[in-house]
């Protein structure tokens, strides 16, 4: 799924009603996206996470999950 098909059910969603603080999208550049994958995680507000990526992605979330009390 494109990001901006990602932004586009995120809109409709909050347009129906679910509150903005319940659902966010995060688009996070390849540069930055080890450091900022692992500061995202450890944020005591983050409960669950789900992501579209490659596989070096899911390995830094993988391994920062194992970390914490996140659920994924």
């Amino acid at each position: 799924m494109s990001t901006r098909s990602q932004a586009i059910i995120v809109e409709i969603l909050h347009e129906l009603g679910l509150p903005a603080e319940v659902l966010h999208l995060l688009l996070i550049f390849r540069e930055a996206a080890s450091k900022s994958t692992a500061q995202i995680i450890v944020h005591p507000f983050v409960r669950k996470i789900n992501f579209s990526g490659r596989n070096r992605v899911g390995r830094i979330i993988t391994m920062e999950a194992a970390n914490s009390s996140l659920e994924y």
